[in-house]
């Protein structure tokens, strides 16, 4: 049995390593690299669609059908066609708000991101590959108080 043991610990040794790498291999393919390009400028299409109050880069990041999801300070789950908000958005005065991408989940044709959105929210953007193009088809919100 120890002997066993041993055996199975050396593979361990060896072939962790080799399995690690070829993992991470796995992870940065042109195409997963492309792709991750691909959801960030997205996503900065968002960011900077509100910030320039630009109409067409806002109606380019989302797709057609996409809702803003939120839940109130009473605990009441609001949900509003983006369509309404980047009326709402594209109403205001531009500014200069930033954003950084907290963390990518990439799937095959459907990624989730978590966007800090200038410290005030944090996003949770849903976003699938349509057509060959990148769009948010969910944005779900919580304000940081």
């Amino acid at each position: 049995m120890l002997k066993t043991l041993r055996s199975l610990r050396a593979l361990h040794v060896h072939f962790l390593p080799l399995t690690l790498a070829a993992f991470l291999l796995l992870e940065v393919t042109p195409a997963h690299a492309d792709d991750m390009s691909a959801i960030r400028k997205t996503v900065f299409d968002y960011l900077e669609g509100i910030n320039t109050v630009d109409r067409e880069r806002l109606e380019r990041a989302f797709a057609p059908g996409a809702m803003m999801k939120s839940v109130s300070a009473e605990g009441e789950l609001r949900v509003v066609p983006i369509t309404d908000a980047i009326d709402r958005w594209t109403s205001r005065e531009p500014g200069s708000r930033s954003g950084r991408i907290l963390s990518v989940d990439l799937h095959d044709e459907l990624a989730r991101v978590v966007f800090d959105y200038d410290g005030d929210y944090v996003d949770l953007l849903t976003l699938a590959k349509i057509q060959g193009q990148w769009r948010i088809l969910d944005k779900a919100f919580i304000t940081l108080d």
